[in-house]
């Protein structure tokens, strides 16, 4: 397996984690383009945050590469310190399946770790384009912990998943 190296967010041009998700998403089957637009706010503002808090939001992630390239990206939220929610993470398509994703999440949990961290928390849709995280999830450790409706999109509901540290 190729090795993998994890770069600083803000040390990247301001619209890489955008480009990322909306590569990641577009890809996915049943994922209408209307969707992706409605998201795709929350990824300009994430983005954004980026290079606007590089000290916070910047410093809580990182970008991932396979060689010299850019497959993909992985962050946090340690606003509910001693669990940390993980936040938007992808791996490009023409590197799925592979086991980077999962490389990618260790990668995180380990930095979680050395950050102290206790209990590490994400959630994914429950929609068959997303079968895949769920299963990386568990495949990581994580225990599906509860499902609940998301009120943006009543007809998906969020999977909710936790891991001690």
């Amino acid at each position: 397996m190729k090795a993998l190296s994890f770069e600083p967010m803000p040390a990247h041009e301001r619209g890489t984690v955008l480009r990322l998700l909306q590569e990641s998403y577009r890809e996915l089957p049943q994922i209408s383009e209307s969707l992706i637009g409605q998201w795709e706010d929350d990824w300009k503002r994430f983005d954004d945050d980026i290079f606007d808090y590089p000290e916070t939001v910047g410093a809580s992630g990182f970008i991932t590469y396979q060689g010299e390239s850019i497959i993909g990206f992985g962050s946090w939220d340690p606003r509910r310190y001693p669990t940390a929610i993980i936040g938007h993470n992808c791996i490009l398509p023409p590197f799925r399946g592979k086991g980077y994703g999962k490389r990618q999440i260790q990668e995180l949990l380990r930095r979680l770790k050395a950050l102290r961290f206790t209990r590490a928390r994400v959630t994914t849709r429950d929609h068959p384009s997303f079968l895949a995280a769920q299963n990386m999830y568990f495949a990581c450790g994580f225990q599906e912990i509860r499902r609940f409706t998301d009120k943006t999109t009543a007809d998906w509901r969020i999977v909710e998943f936790e891991k001690e540290l």
